[in-house]
């Protein structure tokens, strides 16, 4: 399943790229389902639980980049993890002057290019590559925040996410390839 971010604004008119509410629909409804029948017939024995339980954790799991600049310094904000308890969530600050570029990545394990399928005898489903959507910065300590990775399959959705984030930030855009 892929997830995508989703490029919004919040209520102070910064751009944000949050999970959409899909997410959760598509996750709590089978551990709602599950843990309905499990009460019904009067227990859901181990594995019934533990796939209720990991199919409501990834109802509840929350990731969101904010670029604010309502505190007067522009910053980028990552948050990841759990909705509840907020132990369980990581949050991370980096000031926004730091990052120069938006760049969309295209990687490859065994090679770059159309050229990678004509020159190996694996199939095609082995040769999968991905694309990754990145902040890059000059800084040696930060040089690059991956914000989400995806398979080549899927990498135009990625690339249009890219484009729309880097007008948003009015930053260029840079398209890579790299092995």
């Amino acid at each position: 399943m892929v997830y995508r971010l989703h490029l919004k604004r919040d209520a102070s008119g910064c751009p944000a790229l949050v999970l959409g509410w899909w997410w959760r629909v598509v996750f709590a409804v089978p551990g709602l389902f599950i843990l309905g029948i499990g009460l019904s017939i009067g227990g859901l024995g181990f594995p019934g639980w533990v796939l209720s339980a990991a199919s409501l954790a990834a109802a509840i799991y929350h990731e969101s980049w904010c670029f604010d600049s309502s505190l007067g310094v522009p910053t980028v904000v990552s948050e990841v993890g759990l909705i509840v308890p907020a132990a369980l969530r990581r949050i991370r600050r980096y000031s926004r002057s730091e990052f120069h570029r938006v760049v969309v990545r295209t990687r490859s394990q065994f090679g770059t290019g159309e050229s990678l399928y004509r020159r190996t005898s694996l199939p095609a489903m082995v040769q999968r590559g991905f694309v990754q959507l990145c902040l890059e910065s000059d800084n040696p300590d930060v040089q690059r925040l991956i914000i989400q990775t995806e398979s080549l399959r899927n990498g135009s959705g990625l690339n249009a996410l890219a484009l729309e984030l880097a007008d948003a930030l009015d930053l260029p855009l840079e398209h890579r390839e790299s092995s």
